[in-house]
């Protein structure tokens, strides 16, 4: 499908500097208390496999760059034990920050990354990088998110401003009901304007 205008920019600019990590979003979730890790990269690789976003590439057309959602990405959890290290956090850390700057190849995938850290015998790092473009919407503020259940809920944020700066008095809302109204005359079926995903 098409990217948006923000998409597109960060696809431009990741193909004129494939080396730049500069797109790169990283995080980590400390985990207190001993984890059964079979099962949570099981539940990791479930929710990872269900998301059409998570499993995307983008690729040139000749009609400009797309994005293709197609079968469940295959990738690695590698974990490391570094609760014997004399300042384990400062090590994870460090190995966090490094990992930053690895580039994701927006062609092949995957765009995320993932690792476990021991830092203590009681103590996780969750380390979690993602590449921009798959995050953009969500986190700009244009579709919020709520989980129900198994299952994400995507709502358009209506009330959000375009985002081109000579049409932010303008908002999504107004180009949804232009939309709605086009469709309306030409098909007696509304398209929704909610919309589901598993993930």
């Amino acid at each position: 499908m098409p990217l948006s205008a923000a998409q597109t920019d960060v696809w431009r600019a990741q193909k004129l500097a494939p080396e730049n990590a500069k797109y790169n979003v990283a995080a980590y979730q400390e985990i207190f208390g001993a984890i059964d890790r079979k099962l949570f990269e099981a539940a990791l690789r479930q929710a990872i496999g269900e998301s059409d976003t998570h499993n995307s590439r983008f690729v040139e057309t000749k009609d400009g760059p797309r994005q293709i959602s197609g079968s469940r990405t295959e990738f690695k959890i590698p974990f490391m034990d570094l609760s014997r290290e004399a300042d384990a956090r400062a090590t994870a850390i460090a190995w966090m920050q490094a990992a930053m700057y690895e580039p994701f190849d927006l062609e092949n995938g995957p765009l995320f990354r993932f690792a476990l850290i021991r830092i203590a015998d009681d103590r996780i790092f969750w380390f979690m990088i993602f590449h921009h473009i798959v995050t953009d919407l969500v986190d700009a503020g244009y579709i919020k998110k709520t989980k129900e259940g198994r299952r994400n809920r995507y709502e358009v944020q209506a009330h959000m401003p375009l985002p081109e700066p000579t049409s932010r008095e303008r908002a999504i809302g107004d180009v949804l009901k232009l939309l709605g109204n086009s469709r309306r005359k030409s098909s007696p079926r509304r398209s929704p304007l909610v919309e589901r995903r598993r993930t």
